[in-house]
């Protein structure tokens, strides 16, 4: 389990910067038609810029996934074999409700500039959903019967 604890970790703490920047880079080559290379080019550009500080959103972004990155390490380090299991199927619980509510606020963020002004500030609030996303996928390892990989 300790495997699994680092690479929830350290995925964590990737896809917190790295999904805004992605995000940024898709609108620019989906929705302005612009060149992989020049959007690269443009993702310079604004990411300390006055009117788009990607760098500011990647770490208001990064909020709850360093909750969860932390989470993640201390719960399923110290976890025992029997419970392991529950751990993992709820820490994957909480880790799709914040990538979900992240990536839909970004998402709003960059394709929807009328709601430009909102999601700054309700980034570090969806840390609320790592609680709830833990307990449903709690109650999905209750459901799902234990697979034998060997």
């Amino acid at each position: 389990m300790k495997r699994a604890a680092l690479a929830l970790y350290y995925g964590a703490i990737s896809l917190s910067f790295g999904l805004p920047w992605l995000l940024y880079l898709a609108r620019r080559i989906a929705v302005d038609h612009e060149r992989p290379l020049d959007a690269v080019r443009s993702l310079r550009l604004v990411l300390f810029g006055p009117g788009e500080n990607l760098f500011l959103i990647a770490v208001l972004n990064a909020v709850p996934f360093l909750t969860f990155a932390l989470a993640a390490l201390l719960h399923l380090g110290t976890a025992g074999a029997g419970v392991a299991r529950r751990r993992l199927w709820g820490l994957a619980g909480a880790g799709l409700a914040i990538l979900f509510l992240n990536g839909w606020l970004l998402i709003r963020y960059f394709f929807d500039p009328s709601h430009a002004a909102l999601a700054p500030l309700a980034l570090p609030f969806t840390t609320v959903a790592l609680p709830l996303g833990y307990g449903l996928g709690r109650l999905a390892a209750q459901k799902v019967p234990p697979v034998s990989l060997y």
